[in-house]
């Protein structure tokens, strides 16, 4: 069993990479997602979730082809009618609640804990009287007071829900459960996270994590983005501090490493020194950066602690090759071979991505055009592999419409992740060539260029390549599956990559 709770702003967006993964095949064979966040409306969150039901609407059709592979668990309770589509979201506070509430301020002169003390860590004009409906707004404090609260895990159905679900996956497998949590160090939400939650868990499977059955992991994210200078009012994220409290976090989970207090066996730090701009939100739906390379790593970081042994004790470091294209604008890229892995897990998520990209483009732009048309119809025969295959139910309006979810995905996701990612102001990931994706007019002549390009060789174009995956599909006997899983297998196999 492998468990996945996402913290905060950035959990949200290192799941949507995840999700990517899962989509071209590379993801994880299954695994339970959790996400905490103070703020239920955030952006970010509203993007990914969209992202799963896209997901979800199509994943069938792709069965024994190698692409949307993952199977999602939500925590969904056994008596439910429905699986949910969207991971549960954990808040730690209720509606309307402020920090006072929290800790019982009002209260505490009934009590040995003088008011003074909150004065210490708080300020009563604006951190004890902020409404925390949108979340922490990068003051960890208030977020750790917050989750430290853990009784409220105890009496929530979704944490009920996972403790017996880990429980039952100890007993019938013979793997360890793998509990792996994601979030920023620099922010709110997620930098009060990791010690709280991570504590709670260890005291739930104490007898497990002392017996090799359950292991508990941790990626920490770094800053990899700054803030627009805009005048904010109120109490929000600072991006001059990112620094300061990312430091102290490091300095932090040395001090537990040190003194053998540590609840994690596994820790990865990611972060980008080339910050990427994006301009400064107090929660809520504006809250939606763009995706980053550097959670695409996270996601990658996921994979390896999912597959990792808990005796696995290594240090790697990657960074952009310092010797090549010097002269690009925007310094070294870093790309598949900079990947801190060896040479054949770099293989296998170079060749994963680039192959459902070569699908998603042959699909979009080629065959679904090709299919609306009703020469097609009045003709297939002038399609071999159609009618080799006896694949004339494709062309129905119920096949069609459930071909136009999957360009959908592929237009409004896939694609927009993949030009998200190479946006030159956002660091210097480059995995993919997007020169057909601005080119659409000659987009199909791109199919055997789609690795990154330095700029003079992005715009090579063969005007063969079209033809010989029409060749290879039908040259096929052997496809498995029907209807639209066996149009789907055939053309897996035939754009390779």
């Amino acid at each position: 069993m492998n468990v996945l709770i996402c913290a905060g702003g950035t959990g949200p967006r290192v799941l949507e990479s995840l999700v990517h993964m899962a989509c071209a095949g590379v993801g994880p064979e299954e695994v339970t997602v959790l996400m905490i966040d103070a703020d239920q409306s955030n952006g970010n969150t509203n993007r990914m979730k969209r992202l799963f039901e896209s997901y979800f609407s199509i994943k069938d059709l792709f069965e024994n082809t190698g692409f949307f592979e993952t199977t999602f668990d939500f925590l969904d309770l056994k008596n439910a009618n429905e699986r949910s589509t969207n991971p549960k979201i954990y808040s730690p506070v209720q509606d309307n609640e402020r920090l006072r509430d929290i800790i019982n301020f009002d209260g505490l002169d009934a009590t040995e804990t003088p008011p003074e003390l909150a004065d210490v860590f708080f300020t009563r004009e604006s951190e004890l009287n902020l409404e925390l409906d949108v979340g922490f707004r990068g003051h960890p404090a208030i977020g750790a007071a917050s989750l430290s609260l853990t009784t409220r895990f105890t009496e929530n159905d979704i944490w009920s829900n996972l403790i017996k679900k880990v429980q039952l996956a100890v007993a019938n497998q013979t793997k360890p459960v793998k509990i792996c949590i994601v979030g920023s160090v620099f922010g709110g939400t997620g930098a009060s996270t990791f010690e709280p939650i991570s504590r709670f868990l260890k005291d739930q499977f104490q007898n497990f994590i002392q017996q090799d059955k359950v292991d508990i992991g941790a990626i920490f994210m770094t800053p990899y983005f700054q803030y627009v200078s805009v005048d904010q009012q109120g109490v929000h994220a600072k991006a001059d501090r990112f620094a300061i409290a990312t430091r102290a976090a490091v300095e932090f989970y040395q001090h537990l490493r040190e003194n053998n207090e540590l609840n994690f066996s596994s820790m990865y730090w990611l972060g980008d020194r080339n910050l990427m701009d994006v301009y400064p939100s107090n929660g809520g739906p504006k809250q939606e950066n763009p995706s980053h390379p550097v959670e695409l790593l996270a996601g990658m970081a996921i994979n390896h602690f999912f597959e990792s042994e808990k005796r696995d004790k290594l240090c790697l470091y990657c960074s952009p090759s310092q010797n090549s294209h010097r002269d690009l604008h925007f310094g070294n890229p870093f790309s598949w071979n900079d990947l801190p892995f060896t040479t054949d897990k770099i293989r296998f998520y170079r060749t994963a991505f680039l192959s459902l990209y070569r699908f998603a483009i042959v699909h979009n732009y080629f065959y679904m055009p090709l299919f609306r048309d009703e020469r097609l119809k009045q003709k297939p025969m002038y399609l071999p592999w159609l009618e080799d295959h006896k694949l004339y139910n494709l062309l129905n309006n119920d096949n069609l419409d459930k071909m136009e979810k999957v360009k959908i995905h592929f237009e409004r996701y896939y694609f927009e992740w993949i030009k998200q990612l190479y946006n030159s102001k956002i660091g210097n990931g480059r995995f993919f060539n997007i020169f057909p994706l601005i080119n659409n007019e000659a987009i199909l002549q791109y199919l055997n260029n789609l690795d990154w390009q330095p700029p003079e060789k992005a715009g090579y174009t063969d005007d063969y390549a079209l033809h010989e995956i029409l060749t290879r599909m039908c040259e096929s006997k052997n496809a498995a599956g029907n209807g639209i899983n066996r149009y789907f297998n055939l053309l897996k196999e035939a754009i390779y990559y």
